[in-house]
């Protein structure tokens, strides 16, 4: 029995402090960071708590218009680091005629190189100025 209870404690200890910081970015997205900084997600917020990550880690930019949520990353396979010689982008469209159909994790685009992520934010009806300057 003392086992059983000394699993369960260490099991909440780890999952209750993995979680280090939560940033809203714009309607129910949020970017989730833990830990280590690398370690940054694009997630939904599903309720109060709860959130499913869309875009996993490792975020190092992001930015926004009235169009799209535009998301650099660095890919990252655990244990490994992020790989900072490649950058993937993805664009999650927040118009209604844009987005997918399905649950909010599925809609997205992505991922793709940075000439790819132009062409799709024109292609999605965006404009130059949607498209980031990194």
């Amino acid at each position: 029995m003392k086992v059983n209870l000394l699993i369960v404690i260490t099991f909440l200890l780890l999952f209750s402090s993995c979680e280090s910081g939560v940033e809203h970015i714009v309607n129910n997205y949020y970017l989730v960071s833990f830990e280590e900084g690398d370690d940054k997600t694009l997630s939904y917020k599903v309720t109060d708590g709860l959130y499913k990550d869309i875009i996993g880690p490792s975020i190092v930019n992001i930015t926004h218009d009235n169009d799209f949520i535009i998301v650099q990353q660095n890919p990252r396979v655990f244990p490994d680091e992020p790989n900072r010689e490649k950058s993937n982008y993805y664009i999650i469209p927040l118009k209604k005629q844009m987005i997918k159909k399905g649950m909010p994790e599925d809609n997205y685009y992505g991922p793709y190189s940075f000439l790819e992520l132009k062409k799709k934010c024109i292609e999605l009806g965006g404009n130059d100025a949607s498209i980031p300057t990194w």
